[in-house]
């Protein structure tokens, strides 16, 4: 059996070390998944943001809408 240099053993090093990242990066990425929401979770947030923002909308209707109507005074009322 022969000795390895340095650079033979950093070499040899690098590529297992490629292939260890390698194969934890297939497992991870299958964890992810896994983990990850279905899509029937991703439609209700997807519509419950466009719930949020349409409730937005209504809220700046309703600001214009009274920051257009005329300003209205006061009524008189008699004190007895």
């Amino acid at each position: 059996m022969t000795e390895q240099t340095p650079q033979e053993q950093l070499e040899r090093s690098g590529k297992d070390m490629h292939d260890i990242c390698s194969e934890a990066s297939d497992v991870m990425r299958i964890f992810f998944r896994r983990l990850g929401p279905s899509n029937e979770v991703i439609n209700y947030f997807r519509q419950s943001q466009i719930d949020f923002l349409k409730g937005v909308r209504q809220l700046i209707d309703e600001c214009i809408d009274r920051t257009e109507q005329p300003n209205r005074k006061g009524t008189k009322v008699t004190v007895e």
